[in-house]
């Protein structure tokens, strides 16, 4: 029976779904070197494997199921789409080839989908304005610290027990969590309205929104380099430094996974404390941090020596991961409460459908360019970081329109 429980219980339970769900998704990073030996796969198939299959899925089904956790409750989908993914993930250590490994990945995408955007609108729901930047912090630190769980514990997995098994592993977890979550967490009490009209009507209301195409733009062009670089910097650093996988899934796990923790923490922390006097803190925050964090993201894949090209993935990191709980906190700014969770997937599908491109822009660019050759990959990945300056573009543009819309708000709004 579930009692009233404090906001920190809440954001533990959430950030702890939020690690799984990241943990399972990186995995496969350092598990390529392994798969591609055993399969005789390409870069491009690869890139596909970990991009497109897992991503086309996840976008196609995150909107019907953020829907359905307007009716069934937030907390049933979040823990149902917990045992569902951790049970896929623990199955493709049963693959027998590309085509079984590629289902395995869509199936855990479709189990994944639900639990984002009902995550987020079980935040909003939960925390004001004054503090929703700081919750969302907190839950995009999760998923931070999911990314050093799967590349670290996972290339440990991978080097000492084998792809197979480090799958098989990872799956389990999540399986003790579901339960948990379904048990012990509340659901807060909906709006009225909350399901407003159709699926494409409140879509089409969303998009029509004065500044959702551009973050959304934003958004996608973010995430391509993010998760083009996510997918392969273990692989870069092994095939350019002669890193073994063990090494190389640690080094870039505590990196992006430790570096993006410290920085969606500390950026919420400053976007509060902004926020006490600049209504548009959100809007602004992005844009600083992203036009600081462009040159050192390129510079990764442009100096030669490793020890500077692991400096200069940190401090990338960090400051462009301190808009990570601002980045969603002004997307429910923008939009109505009734369609939080609907936009949430929204987003999510267009990041995933353009975002989810970069590991096989990639894949494919490399192996146009040179196959295992360093150099070949290299390239790749300074080509998929360049989208970093069209998205500052985007945001640009988004910080214009959100000033006007705080604007015209009363000083008192905190919904």
């Amino acid at each position: 029976m579930r009692t009233t429980q404090s906001g920190v219980y809440l954001l533990a339970a959430m950030a702890l779904v939020c690690i799984l769900q990241s943990a399972d998704r990186n995995l496969f990073a350092v598990a390529i070197q392994g798969i591609k030996a055993e399969f005789r796969v390409t870069d491009t198939q690869l890139g596909a494997i970990s991009g497109p299959a897992y991503a086309i899925i996840l976008s196609l089904a995150g909107i019907p199921l953020a829907r359905l956790a307007e009716r069934v409750g937030r907390c049933r989908l979040i823990a149902g789409s917990v045992a569902a993914w951790s049970i896929c993930t623990s199955a493709t250590a049963g693959a027998s080839g590309i085509f079984s490994l590629a289902a395995s990945r869509i199936t855990v995408g479709i189990g994944e989908a639900g639990a984002g955007p009902a995550v987020q609108s079980l935040l909003a729901a939960r925390f004001s304005s004054r503090g929703r930047s700081g919750a969302m912090a907190v839950m995009y630190a999760g998923s931070y610290l999911g990314i050093f769980v799967g590349l670290a514990l996972g290339g440990f997995l991978v080097e000492h027990v084998g792809w197979r098994r480090a799958f098989l592993c990872m799956g389990i977890p999540g399986l003790v969590l579901a339960p948990l979550v379904l048990l012990t967490v509340e659901e807060p009490p909906k709006a009225a309205n909350l399901l407003g009209n159709t699926t494409i009507g409140d879509v089409v209301t969303i998009l029509r929104t004065p500044g959702v195409l551009h973050f959304l733009a934003m958004f996608c062009l973010m995430g391509f380099a993010t998760f083009g670089t996510t997918a392969w910097a273990p692989t870069f650093y092994s095939r350019q430094y002669g890193m073994d996988v063990e090494r190389a899934g640690t080094v870039v796990g505590i990196v992006i996974g430790g570096g993006a923790v410290v920085g969606s923490l500390v950026g919420g922390l400053l976007t509060k404390c902004f926020r006490e006097s600049d209504r548009d803190a959100e809007a602004t925050f992005i844009l600083w941090t992203l036009g600081v964090a462009i040159p050192a993201a390129l510079g990764v894949f442009v100096v030669v020596d490793r020890a500077l090209s692991v400096i200069l993935l940190l401090f990338s990191t960090v400051v462009s991961c301190f808009p990570a709980g601002p980045i969603y906190a002004l997307l429910h700014g923008l939009v109505e409460v009734r369609h939080r969770a609907t936009a949430a997937a929204v987003t999510a599908l267009a990041a995933n459908l353009i975002g989810g491109l970069g590991p096989v822009f990639i894949g494919v660019l490399s192996d146009q360019i040179g196959g295992d050759r360093p150099k070949a990959l290299r390239i790749a990945l300074l080509a998929a970081n360049s989208f970093y300056l069209w998205a500052f573009w985007h945001t640009y543009r988004v910080l214009a329109t959100y000033r006007g819309r705080c604007g015209q708000l009363p000083a008192s709004a905190s919904t």
